[in-house]
């Protein structure tokens, strides 16, 4: 029965050499998505940032929220006015093409 207890206590000192190395191998993956260089200085807060002590008042929480969809509405406005400009642009880069049609009678 005494084995049950070190063999947990043995698997933990593994994974404690382990992490470590686990995390390289995550900073790793995260400079390969990131696009920068395999040596560059990337380093990742230990600590986690505590919620602030009072919770946020609801007047606070509601005009946060109605500013956040406002410029949230601004940014979907953008995008639909540059999609139209694209469009228009692409539309007066096509080569101009004309017909006519003739009618004689003999």
């Amino acid at each position: 029965m005494s084995t049950a207890p070190q063999q947990l206590v043995a698997q933990g000192e593994v994974q404690l050499s382990d992490a470590p190395s686990a995390v390289e191998d995550a900073l790793d993956d995260l400079r390969l998505t990131l696009g920068r260089d395999p040596d560059s200085g990337l380093r990742v807060a230990g600590d986690i940032p505590q919620c602030p002590e009072t919770p946020m008042a609801v007047e606070d929480a509601v005009r946060t929220a109605l500013a956040a969809t406002a410029r949230s509405a601004e940014c979907c406005r953008g995008w639909a006015t540059n999609r139209r400009g694209r469009l228009r642009t692409r539309n007066q880069l096509r080569p101009q093409f004309d017909a006519s049609l003739a009618l004689t009678r003999a």
